[in-house]
């Protein structure tokens, strides 16, 4: 019998370690459904915080964005102007410049027919005042030569290279 005790008495300690079993089990079960559902819950909670993170982020990116192209814009859009500007200004002086040029050409034209013009006047003259000089000596023989007039016609050689040289010089001049 004492046999069947220690039967009875193991049979207790073993619905007590199963009762104890079960409890343990259900308490781990319990807490396990509990943390399981604070993972979970923080879990939501960090994706949502993950979410509006991220939101905010495409929000500030596509601010920023917008205001740099908006900036990019606005520079481009004021270098166009300068460079406009630039472009008529260079045109102008171009126009200036071709129109300077013009005006050089026309005045050393100019200057080169009123050039000719006034050396036709004075080797007109000349001749006129060699002619008058010439007549005045046909005229009057021995009244004498008059040093400063080139005669038509030279008495001597030393005449003829004395005027010959003095003509070089006064070109050179």
């Amino acid at each position: 019998m004492a046999y069947l005790f220690r039967l009875l008495e193991i049979g207790k300690d073993y619905a007590q370690v199963d009762e104890e079993c079960k409890r343990i089990k259900e308490e781990y079960d319990t807490l396990k459904a509990r943390k399981e559902s604070e993972y979970n819950n923080c879990m939501v909670d960090m994706q949502q915080k993950i979410y509006l993170f991220n939101h905010q982020l495409e929000e500030q990116h596509k601010s920023r964005s917008a205001e740099l192209e908006k900036q990019y814009k606005s520079r481009i859009s004021a270098l166009d102007k300068a460079n406009a500007e630039k472009d008529k200004e260079i045109g102008k002086l171009s126009s200036t410049i071709s129109q300077l040029k013009n005006e050089k050409k026309d005045i050393k034209k100019s200057a080169e027919r009123k050039y000719k013009d006034l050396e036709d006047i004075i080797f007109a003259k000349d001749i006129k005042i060699i002619a008058f000089n010439d007549r005045i000596i046909s005229f009057n023989p021995s009244a004498g030569r008059d040093g400063t007039i080139q005669p038509s016609t030279f008495n001597s050689l030393y005449d003829t290279k004395f005027w010959m040289e003095s003509g070089k010089m006064q070109r050179e001049i």
